[in-house]
């Protein structure tokens, strides 16, 4: 047996006991999910509704992206994806103030058709738009490096014609 396979059939619990989160709001089950989460192997949020799912995963969600993490986000429906989603950007641009671009693009991919129109129009989350960001900030980058590899060309080349002429005149001086 599998660690992963031990703690999704429920044998044993992941441990998330050395994770220090983000608890403001959360009551004591809803903190465990939160830890557990953010263990090592599979977790499964599951319950009814209003017990605060979305909240809990949407605050892993931002503890994992804090953390430099991946995470693999599924449900059997698009708007429990959606929906833990939305929150999770939401927080970030309400946190950083900056709106959309506080969510840099790549960071947070939707795939599939989103069930929420601001999923779907936010202009990084779908994979296309975040190909066409990163793709309109690389050819920025590019044209900076080019502009710089122009100037430092044209720095080389009055260089070498002043070093010319120096020689020139090096050349042309005769001592008596």
């Amino acid at each position: 047996d599998s660690p992963a396979e031990s703690v999704a059939l429920g044998f044993t619990r992941p441990s998330g006991a050395g994770h220090q989160v983000d608890a403001k709001g959360l009551n004591d089950r809803q903190i465990q999910a939160l830890k557990d989460s953010l263990a090592k192997g599979v977790n499964i949020i599951w319950g009814p509704p209003g017990t605060g799912k979305t909240e809990v995963i949407s605050r892993v969600l931002q503890e994992a992206v804090n953390a430099g993490k991946s995470v693999l986000l599924t449900s059997n429906t698009n708007i429990a994806v959606d929906g833990a989603l939305w929150r999770f950007v939401k927080g970030v641009e309400d946190r950083e103030g900056n709106g959309p671009s506080s969510l840099p693009p790549g960071k947070v991919i939707r795939v599939g058709n989103p069930s929420l129109e601001a999923v779907g129009a936010h202009p990084h989350l779908q994979v296309d738009r975040a190909a066409e960001a990163l793709n309109t900030e690389l050819r920025a980058k590019l044209r900076q490096i080019d502009d710089e590899t122009a100037a430092l060309a044209e720095r080389r080349r009055s260089q070498e014609t002043q070093r010319d002429e120096h020689q020139a005149t090096l050349d042309a001086y005769n001592p008596v």
